[in-house]
């Protein structure tokens, strides 16, 4: 007896095809050639950027993409900008609605809704330390990092993006910013792939405001799980292995 056929529905803004199958009850996406290009791109970039090979991100993102990409690939080269601390893209009419947190931020403009900007106790201010920092003083949030829990952000760090706004006291935000990390990463059951992405951002920090021993340091270490994760059975065995934890 044969088994069903996928059942296949194209998305026509995207040309992707979404197939399911029901003998298994499992998905998969179906790429086109032109979609499956501009992943594989958007991966690259990712990688370029974890390892620190800024350069090589920049040709990447020098390539056009078809307008069904231009938004993912215009978000990396913002992330680029950001991390690197150098001039952010210009935004598409249509975009402006869209600008993130951390476009904002390395636009100097602070969100008045932000609830990822948080420490404890609520007497911080991070919010207004935050604001200062972002007309040139690192002053009042080098005081919060060093009398305050700030939390790390669920979602992407905005540190990075405020950074390149600090004109004074930048030594001594240096030096409290060291600490200021990520409990995923510190845990033992995280992947490979967590903590490579975390390491990345502590280089990029380090880096931002001028620390370029920590982000020497960072650097050798990414260089050395870059190494590791260059074993592709080694990536398949990480893959599974992280599924389960």
């Amino acid at each position: 007896m044969h088994s069903p056929r996928p059942s296949i529905r194209r998305h026509h803004s995207t040309g992707t095809s979404f197939s399911t199958c029901r003998k298994h009850s499992h998905g998969w996406l179906r790429f086109s050639p032109r979609t499956r290009r501009a992943v594989q791109r958007h991966m690259r970039v990712v990688r370029s950027l974890q390892v620190g090979d800024f350069d090589g991100a920049a040709r990447e993102l020098a390539s056009p993409a078809s307008e069904s990409s231009a938004f993912f690939q215009r978000a990396l080269a913002v992330e680029l900008a950001i991390r690197t601390g150098t001039e952010l893209p210009s935004p598409r009419p249509d975009h402006h609605r869209f600008l993130d947190r951390e476009e904002l931020l390395r636009r100097g403009v602070l969100p008045e809704d932000e609830q990822e900007l948080d420490a404890f106790p609520k007497s911080c201010e991070l919010h207004e330390a935050v604001r200062q920092a972002l007309a040139g003083d690192g002053g009042p949030l080098t005081r919060v990092f060093r009398t305050c829990d700030v939390s790390w952000p669920m979602s992407r760090p905005w540190l990075p993006a405020v950074l390149p706004h600090v004109a004074q006291h930048r030594t001594e935000l240096a030096a409290v910013v060291r600490s200021y990390r990520s409990s995923r990463s510190l845990g033992y059951r995280q992947s490979p792939f967590d903590v490579l992405h975390d390491f990345a951002l502590y280089r990029d920090t380090a880096r931002l405001v001028g620390d370029d021993e920590d982000a020497t340091a960072w650097q050798a270490i990414i260089d050395r799980h870059a190494a590791m994760l260059s074993d592709r059975r080694r990536v398949v065995a990480f893959a599974i292995w992280s599924s389960f934890h």
